[in-house]
């Protein structure tokens, strides 16, 4: 003998709707909202030029020690690169020697690594500058890591996609961070090396 259970909607324990079917074996609607570990905190997308794209402490705060970026930037200048600066308490971080970075560019034949250990900024693109056609905008992929902690650096992981100015594709991994293991962040800022941003869109999210 077998039984069937028959609903059209199932709530968990607060009464908020998990599963919701229209009684014809169509799902309407799935709650499964931030699965996986990942949760959706904001995303924004723009086509007017900025001189810098700020992500503050309304996203950047105590509730998760860790965030990833989805960001597609396109610069309003000709031959530029991506660069990443922190806040703590609201203010940018850019002491003179305060960030260590290091990256790998591929592209064509050549393969070109670089780095620097007491730097104003961290470049998410160094070796090859990016280009501003239509067409030419840079992916990046960013992981933000222990952004609460005084014992661990806060630091980034971070892959770039992109166009250079003479229209070849490039791409770049790399990662840095902050050389003061105590200070801790609420906040990040990317911008490029020169110039506004013309346009961009964005996703982050929190890591549970």
């Amino acid at each position: 003998m077998s039984s069937i259970l028959k609903v059209d909607q199932l709530q968990d324990s607060g009464g908020n709707n998990i599963i919701t079917s229209d009684g014809s074996g169509n799902v309407t609607s799935v709650g499964f909202n931030n699965a996986g570990g990942l949760v959706l905190l904001n995303s924004a997308s723009s086509t007017t030029n900025i001189a810098q794209l700020d992500i503050d402490s309304t996203y950047i705060n105590s509730t998760y020690d860790s965030y990833y970026l989805t960001l597609n930037m396109l610069p309003a200048t000709d031959d530029v690169n991506a660069r990443c600066q922190f806040f703590q308490n609201g203010t940018i971080i850019n002491g003179g020697g305060d960030y260590t970075y290091r990256d790998f560019v591929s592209g064509g034949s050549s393969y070109v690594g670089g780095k620097n250990e007491s730097i104003d900024e961290i470049k998410l693109a160094n070796n090859s500058n990016n280009g501003n056609a239509t067409g030419e905008t840079a992916t990046f992929k960013i992981w933000f890591l222990n952004t609460n902690s005084t014992s661990i650096k806060t630091s980034i992981i971070f892959d770039t996609i992109f166009l250079n100015n003479n229209s070849a594709f490039r791409t770049e991994k790399g990662f840095g961070g902050l050389n003061d293991h105590t200070k801790t962040i609420n906040g990040f800022r990317v911008y490029w090396s020169s110039g506004d941003i013309s346009e961009y869109d964005y996703k982050l999210y929190g890591v549970k």
